[in-house]
């Protein structure tokens, strides 16, 4: 075929250009913007409770030392989860905490001034920019690798 159609070896870029585009026309057509409200999806949630408690089950038997955290998002602005879903994940976390002793728990998830979150390119056809809420950038790293630093320096 690439002897007689040129743009067979670029079939793969194409593809996912067109699948991006796709993804983009959805969220411009339905609304959706990285603040849009994401529900928790019961069945997966409750697998990845499921898997997460195996693994702890794992590290108990090892004698593994863990540390769960929550991780930095972005608190300047409306998260895209339902706050009573996203507190309800957040004290399943930290309910492992109390069934394993080997567990500790962090909940960094407000860590993070909202200063050094960012923006990103748009993922619809409307928005030149949208708020960023999973990265940050350079001293949001620092501030967050500082908090961990502290934390396993005072497990020595």
């Amino acid at each position: 075929m690439e002897n007689y159609f040129r743009i067979w070896a670029n079939r793969e870029n194409f593809r996912g250009y067109i699948f991006n585009w796709l993804y983009i026309l959805r969220n411009t057509i339905f609304g959706i913007r990285p603040q849009t409200i994401r529900p928790i999806i019961e069945s997966s949630y409750s697998s990845n409770l499921a898997a997460l408690h195996q693994l702890l089950e794992l590290t108990k038997r090892s004698k593994t030392k863990v540390l769960l955290y929550i991780p930095p998002i972005r608190s300047d602005v409306p998260i895209p989860y339902a706050q009573q879903e996203y507190s309800r994940f957040i004290k399943d976390i930290e309910m492992f905490r109390a069934n394993y002793k080997n567990v500790n728990f962090r909940d960094y998830s407000s860590i993070i001034p909202g200063k050094y979150w960012g923006y990103k390119e748009a993922t619809n056809f409307v928005d030149k920019k949208e708020f960023d809420f999973m990265h940050f950038q350079f001293e949001g790293h620092r501030i967050l690798a500082d908090s961990l630093l502290s934390f396993f320096s005072s497990r020595r």
